[in-house]
């Protein structure tokens, strides 16, 4: 177990450590692990979404929207002369 300088404190602190035991300032290590978190579950939302958005158009969404807009029209009946 390697020990490196803290980035805030400068005290040795173990390479695995998410933490810094003296200052508490966290690791560049724990860093790194909570973005690389982050944008892999912003990716997947980002997948999930277009996934969504092609299925939905190539299902005929967008003509079934309009159908039934179409339809929520009233209309007027025809005025006797």
């Amino acid at each position: 177990m390697a020990l490196i300088a803290c980035e805030e404190c400068g005290q040795p602190i173990s390479q695995s450590a998410s933490t810094c035991p003296h200052c508490g300032a966290r690791t560049r290590h724990s860093r790194q692990f909570i973005s690389g978190v982050v944008g892999m579950l912003l990716g997947v939302i980002v997948v999930y979404v277009l996934v969504l958005t092609v299925g939905q158009l190539s299902n005929g969404g967008s003509q079934r929207l309009g159908q039934s807009m179409a339809s929520s029209v009233p209309t007027q009946p025809a005025k006797a002369p």
